[in-house]
């Protein structure tokens, strides 16, 4: 449960109460407007009824409690005339009436019984507060209502017959849009009525209709007549069908028009018909025609029905039949015809051929005429159809071809008795013209070539023969057409599947008028013994070709090439497994396809059948049946055409299948056989052969290279040598070495392997190698000494080289050059003794323990730290001597993922039991990439623990001395300043008094006094502040001699009171501007130019100069030096005058005051910007105090125009005292203001909240209201509605008083009703002016509205000439004590901008970030305002990124502010 506190509660209940009143005057003013109206009267909160009248619930016919509530769109029907849908309008019409735009309209509402009225009606505010109620106002139009009610209930009828009726409607309204659609035309359409509504339903409508529809309808819609158009409209299951539509205009009784209805039938069917019917006139009037036209040729003709039945006959064919028509008509054709017995023709079967349309060829057959007498016609069909596309008949047309039948008759029994003959022959008979057109061939030539009787009609005897044997073909039949004879004629003939069949015979001819008409040929095919004879001469060319081909490539280009003179082969493949992956390749492949598909599935079949082939290792022939079958059984889907014929024989290489030679065929099954296999095997065995040769050839080749690369790529000396002691072989390496070794170059044949060598060790070889002669293997080390004296050690091995009888010619020589290895051995055995001399000695514990912890190495170290013996602790696990804050096993881990862990603390146990402090580093051990052990060293840290630990509590307490001595001097700060400035302000009020000259004495002291008080309190932070180096340098362009004109200005005014003159210069040769931190320079200057003054009395002057003294590039060391003609220091007291608390005069009767702090607050500020101070001095003569300080140069910066000010302004309303009313919750704000204000001449009262102004402005007569925008509770802008409201009878203008600045924010206060506007920070000359204007002129003057600028180079901490400007207005003293009063509220609003931030509440957080820039930007704090500015306005656009960093900016500038505030107010107090 939420509790709320008093205030809480009450604040709750006056809202509540303010609600409740404004409903009980919004139900008033509508039960006053409503009064005696016979129209609907509505209460409307925004969309939802809250009162009605009683026409309304007659109207409506509801009770009170069912309208009560309810939103007005649901007595509204979806759609208004305009075909706009209801809620929109009307919620449109509800906005613009809200905004205070009364809305008047033409619509449409409905009753709870659906019945719709047309109307008009009228949205009005009720009250000029936005309190979204509204007035709703409907009048019924009473004139044609009768009517209206009359054709809506016709309506409502007519939509009822509509759902129900066979036709598809729709209606309109009077502005054309079609609204409503009949269930039928959805249920047709398949669509929703909201998809048809606003012209959706135009969609269904086809393409090519759609410009006719819109056209037809746009005109009639204009005339307002009725349309009728033919289109097709889409139908649910997306085909279309032809539709009738119809549209006429309707009107309400009284004769208004109210739209169309629309009525549209489907007449697809009848469309076809008439589509048919007007096909089947066209049929018949052609059909007429046809007849008319057959009647005048003299070609006989007749026409039947689809039963054969005769139909008409023309003229000549009742001629030709000597009959009349009226024995033909109506008689069926096969009684007047008898087709010959040949053709197969039948009553039913022609009537199935004249159905199925497809016997359109010659038909022939015989006509008896009387005495029987024959007519033999051939007549050819035209199918009669009808406009359905069914046959109806037939017409036949033909000729009468009686003498011409017998004349063929007889040649054809003679003809057919030769064919008998010549079919019967094996040879191959033709007959040919001298153009070469067949006339005639046999059965054995038809089978053999494989062409049918049809293909050879369109044959010439050149296209039988091959190119390269035509001219000598044609050659010997212009011999024989020349008489000449042949006796044996040879030639080739091309099968139909491009196979040569090599034939030889004799030919003859037939001589007419001296020219050859006709060839007779008998042949015999002979192709079997060709192939013979060039089989045999490709077997010893073939055989050739293996030893003589370059390489396997050309062997298998060449072999193709060979086999192909004898069988013209066109698809031949070589396929071989890969030796590694047993996959098959095609290093060769030929074939007729060219889609790279079908390619595809070549190589996969000829895969397959490879593969089919191993399985078999057999030489295969197999047809395009059989490859179907294999391709089934291996899943193998198949898409092109397969070959109608293959062989294929298996390739071995060592007795292992390698691979499949083969060559198919696509267009004869034919085209090879059993002696085509045999070839094909013989050529594999070759290929085998080659490919074996070729195999061995590359072992050898590789095992050469291999053996060679590693002879000369070892780093062994290898060389071999045979029984006479000669060099039979050596690597390079040998060679290298003998020539390091003696100088010499080995060489082979003749040359001894003892020749370079003394005769000693020639005899310590010799007796070597005769031990390896003998079958022995010797090995032994050996060392020479090389030309440079360098002794090289040799690892040799000598191993007999045994021949295949057993016998041994040579021996092979390795050795090794183990030099370094022989010296390691060496340096090992001294490394060992060292690491055991270190190890010995070893003061930290060095471990070693294996992967399971198990400790395998421990130094002797261990029994001076923990009391055991190493033997003691060999064996044991780590975890008994070990332990940190990790466990073992999580240190383990580690160890494993970082291969070391460095500096982390463990525990070891002594063995009396006590812990050891340690700190470890341990490492994993690797031997060939695997962790094999696990060393570290342990270092005892017990002491070093226990020496931290008392630094850290030493440091700890320095920390909190220092933070007390902090606080303290904080407090001090806080409660001596606060009461010391209570005296200061007091003594500026009794100064102000009438005073004689013993009590201005008096008051001078103690003023003097107060401010040398500040001043040693001043002195006191900012030492403590740089002894915690909290004191930062700020750089900024500053321009150098600006700032000697601030320094003059400072102390002009005392240095001529103490009777001193103050002079300063500035080198001409320096530039303009640097960057720097102007306030510590100034700060060093005020120092020593404050003693100066002080300790110059009455004596002369004081010089100030500034010069370069040293260049870094950009970088200038610029020296000030102060020299004054005061009393001087003497060299003793030149020693202590920098220290901190150290004076000169430090005497119980010293005549000069101070802390002694601001010399070394000097010193450390110099120190800070990279320089130094000094001084040289004179007793009696004076002193030159100087400094340096680095300072980079830059150019100038862009300037910033400042406003200037004027006088101050005293009593400007001398005459007239406005009376003002300033309402402001910020107590800085009320206290800048106001006296600035007051200071004018003005009466000021003050409020702090809302309610307090409209409480005080109702009690007296103000001129002018300022009014504060955001503030607790009441912003400013509820505050002056409320004032307004309250229709007093003197109402003063209200100006707003806002940190708000952008012009949209200046518009948006004006249109709320405040009279003025003024933005912070204020200016004093702003404010008065705006009462002035008010005041005299009763009018506002031009409103200036401040823009956010660019990020500004030149922000000032504390602007000056803001501060004396409202020093001149409201005093020095009210400038002191509201820069005092804001450095409270900042520190508090900053804590609480922090809380804000932690809890993300950023409505809060921006709050008070409105406050800080409304009272920085007021007192002049530029660059702390800026950043307060930036923040806010980024939170007001909801912009929440990198908010804690900008925050802590805010707060950097504010501590800037801090540190620096009181030289401006001594600035500003200086000026006034």
């Amino acid at each position: 449960m939420i509790s709320l506190d008093n205030k809480t509660t009450e604040e709750l209940r006056k809202e509540i109460e303010r609600l409740n009143a404004e409903l009980r005057i919004a139900q008033s003013r509508f039960k006053t407007s409503i009064e005696d109206s016979n129209d609907i009267s509505l209460l409307l909160n925004n969309d939802v009824i809250v009162n009605c009248n009683e026409k309304a619930l007659e109207v409506f016919k509801v009770g009170s409690k069912e309208i009560v509530g309810k939103s007005i769109f649901e007595f509204c029907p979806n759609f208004q005339a305009d075909g706009s849908a209801s809620a929109d309008k009307f919620q449109q019409k509800i906005k613009l009436a809200l905004l205070g735009l009364p809305q008047k309209f033409v619509g449409e509402i409905k009753n709870s019984s659906e019945k719709v009225f047309f109307s008009k009606i009228k949205l009005s505010a009720l009250t000029e507060e936005k309190n979204n109620h509204l007035l709703c106002t409907i009048k019924l139009e009473n004139k044609d209502d009768d009517a209206d009610v009359y054709f809506l209930e016709s309506e409502k009828t007519f939509q009822s017959l509509a759902d129900n009726a066979p036709v598809l409607l729709r209606m309109t309204n009077s502005n054309n849009f079609f609204y409503y659609f009949s269930k039928q035309w959805l249920k047709f359409t398949g669509k929703e009525v909201e998809e048809e509504q606003n012209n959706g339903w135009i969609a269904n409508i086809h393409e090519e209709d759609l410009n006719d529809v819109l056209v037809t309808m746009d005109l009639a819609f204009k005339r307002r007549k009725k349309y009728e158009v033919t289109y097709r409209l889409r139908r649910y299951d997306k085909k279309y069908r032809w539709v009738l539509d119809t549209g006429i205009p309707r009107v309400s009784s009284l004769g208004k028009f109210s739209g169309y209805i629309s009525a549209t039938i489907d007449i697809t069917e009848r469309k076809l018909a008439e589509e048919a019917e007007s096909r089947e006139k066209a049929l018949l009037e052609s059909e007429k025609k046809l007849q008319k036209s057959l009647n005048q040729s003299k070609i006989l003709s007749l026409t039947t029905n689809s039963e054969g039945i005769i139909t008409f006959c023309n003229e000549a064919f009742l001629k030709a039949t000597r009959k009349p028509a009226g024995d033909l008509m109506g008689k069926s054709l096969f009684e007047v015809f008898q087709p010959y017995g040949g053709d197969n023709v039948t009553k039913k079967s022609f009537r199935t051929l004249v159905e199925r349309e497809d016997y359109t060829e010659a038909l022939t057959g015989v006509i008896t005429l009387d005495g029987d007498e024959i007519l033999i016609i051939r007549f050819s069909s035209i199918i009669l159809k009808n406009a359905k596309g069914q046959v109806i008949g037939i017409t036949i047309v033909g000729e009468n071809i009686t003498e011409r039948r017998k004349v063929r008759q007889e040649l054809e029994k003679t003809n057919a008795q030769l064919k008998e003959l010549f079919d019967n022959s094996s040879d191959l008979i033709q007959i040919f013209t001298s153009e070469g057109e067949f006339r005639f061939v046999n059965e054995a030539w038809k089978t053999k070539l494989g062409y049918n009787d049809e293909e050879i009609s369109q044959l010439r005897l050149t296209d039988l023969i091959p190119k390269d044997y035509q001219s000598s073909t044609v050659e010997n039949l212009n011999q024989i057409g020349r008489g000449e004879r042949i006796e044996k004629f040879e030639t080739v003939f091309i099968s139909k599947f491009g196979k040569n069949i090599y034939v030889s015979g004799r030919v003859n001819c037939t001589i007419q008028d001296g020219s050859p008409t006709e060839f007779r040929g008998i042949f015999y095919d002979i192709t079997e013994r060709i192939r013979a004879e060039k089989a045999q001469s490709l077997y010893y060319k073939i055989a050739n070709l293996t030893t003589t081909s370059s390489n396997l490539d050309a062997l298998y280009r060449n072999v193709f090439e060979e086999l192909n003179k004898i069988l013209k082969i066109q698809n031949f493949a070589i396929s071989l497994k890969d030796e590694k992956t047993g996959k098959i390749q095609f290093p060769y492949l030929i074939t007729e396809l060219e889609e790279p598909s079908e390619v595809k599935q070549l190589k996969s079949i000829t895969k397959l059948l490879a593969e089919f082939t191993f399985e078999r290792s057999k030489p295969l022939i197999i047809y395009e049946d059989g490859i179907r079958r294999i391709a089934d059984n291996k899943k193998l889907p198949l898409h092109a055409k397969l070959p109608l014929i293959w062989l294929g024989v298996q390739v071995n290489v060592d007795g292992k299948p390698a691979g499949v030679i083969s060559f198919h065929s696509y267009k004869d099954r034919t085209a090879y056989n059993h002696k085509d296999l045999e070839l094909l095997d013989f050529i594999s065995s070759q290929v085998s052969l080659a490919l074996e040769r070729k195999s061995n050839e590359a072992k050898i080749i590789s095992q050469s290279a291999r053996l060679k690369a590693i002879f000369e790529s070892t780093t062994h000396q290898i060389w071999s040598i045979d029984r006479n002691y000669c060099f039979t072989s050596f690597n390079q390496n040998y060679a290298d070495a003998l020539q390091r070794y003696y100088g010499i170059t080995p060489s082979l044949g003749g040359q001894s392997g003892f020749d370079f060598l003394v005769p000693s060790l020639g005899e310590f070889w010799k007796t070597k190698y005769d031990r390896a002669f003998s079958g022995e293997i010797v090995n032994f080390q050996s060392h020479v000494t090389d030309l440079k004296g360098n002794k090289i050690w040799r690892d040799v091995f000598l191993n007999p080289i045994f021949l295949p009888d057993g016998s041994i010619e040579e021996i092979s020589v390795i050795a090794n050059d183990i030099t370094e290895k022989k010296l390691s051995e060496v340096a090992l055995q001294e490394s060992e003794e060292k690491f055991r001399n270190i190890f010995e000695s070893f003061q930290d514990i060095y471990f070693r323990c294996d992967a399971k912890g198990k400790i395998t190495m421990i130094s002797p170290s261990v029994i001076e730290l923990l009391g055991y013996t190493s033997k003691e602790v060999i064996g044991k696990n780590i975890d008994e001597l070990f332990s940190s804050s990790d466990s073992i096993h999580s240190v383990f881990s580690k160890l494993r993922k970082n291969r070391r862990l460095r500096n982390f603390e463990a525990t070891l146990y002594t063995k009396d039991g006590k812990d050891l402090q340690c700190l470890c580093n341990i490492r994993l051990v690797y031997r060939r990439n695997y962790p094999l052990e696990i060393e570290g060293v342990a270092r005892d840290i017990t002491t070093l623990i226990r020496t931290n630990e008392e630094l850290r509590k030493a440091k700890e307490l320095a920390e909190r001395s220092l933070k007390i001595k902090e606080r303290f001097l904080a407090n001090m700060s806080h409660e001596i300043r606060t009461p010391m400035n209570g005296i200061i302000g007091m003594l500026d009020l009794i100064g102000s008094t009438q005073l004689n000259q013993e009590q201005s004495e008096y008051l001078r002291t103690i003023k003097k006094s107060s401010e040398t008080l500040l001043t040693i309190l001043n002195d006191i932070l900012d030492l403590s502040k740089i002894e915690a180096g909290k004191m930062e340098i700020r750089k900024r362009p500053v321009n150098l001699r600006g700032t000697l004109d601030k320094l003059y200005n400072l102390f002009s005014q005392q240095a001529s009171i103490n009777e001193t003159s103050l002079q300063y210069t500035v080198a001409k040769s320096l530039p303009e501007y640097f960057l720097l931190d102007e306030t510590r320079v100034l700060q060093v200057l005020s120092n020593l130019t404050s003693n100066a003054i002080k300790f110059s009395k009455g004596r002369g002057k004081i010089y100030i100069s500034l010069n370069e003294h040293k260049r870094k590039g950009d970088t200038l060391i610029l020296k000030v030096k102060i020299k004054d003609s005061g009393i001087g220091i003497s060299k003793e007291d030149l020693k202590k005058l920098f220290d901190s608390f150290s004076q000169v005069d430090n005497s119980m009767t010293k005549k000069f005051g101070g802390t002694g702090l601001g010399l070394a607050i000097s010193k450390e500020l110099t120190k800070s910007m990279g320089g130094e101070i000094g001084v040289y001095s004179t007793p009696g003569l004076g002193s030159t105090f100087w400094f340096t300080f680095e300072a980079e140069i830059i150019e100038q910066p862009e300037e910033r125009n400042l406003p200037l000010t004027d006088e101050a302004i005293q009593k400007v309303f001398s005459k007239k005292i406005p009376y003002i009313l300033l309402v402001d919750d910020n107590d800085v704000n009320r206290k800048v203001a106001g006296h600035i204000l007051i200071k004018a001449g003005c009466r000021v009262d003050f409020a702090e909240n809302g309610d307090d102004a409209i409480e005080m402005i109702q009690q007296h007569q103000y001129n002018v209201v300022f009014m504060d925008i955001q503030m607790p509770k009441k912003d400013g802008v509820q505050v002056t509605r409320e004032i307004k409201l309250l229709n007093l009878d003197h109402q003063p203008p209200i100006i707003a008083m806002t940190a708000y600045s952008m012009e949209e924010d200046r518009k948006k206060f004006l249109d709320s009703g405040l009279d003025d506007y003024i933005s912070k920070p204020i200016q004093a000359k702003t404010i008065i002016q705006k009462v002035v204007d008010w005041i005299e002129n009763n009018k506002p003057s031009e409103i200036v509205v401040q823009k956010m600028a660019e990020v500004p180079d030149d922000l000032k901490i504390v602007n000056t000439l803001v501060l004396d400007e409202l020093s001149k207005y409201g005093g020095a003293e009210m400038v002191e004590s509201v820069l005092n009063d804001f450095l409270k509220e900042a520190q508090e609003s900053l804590a609480n901008c922090k809380d804000a931030l932690r809890v993300s509440n950023y409505e809060v957080l921006r709050s008070e970030l409105h406050t800080l820039k409304g009272n920085s930007g007021t007192l002049g704090i530029e660059r702390f305002a800026w950043y307060v500015t930036q923040l806010e306005q980024e939170l007001k656009r909801s912009i929440y990124e990198e908010v804690e960093k900008k925050l802590a900016q805010i707060d950097a500038s504010f501590d800037e502010f801090k540190e620096n505030y009181k030289l401006f107010v001594g600035a500003s107090s200086t000026s006034s």
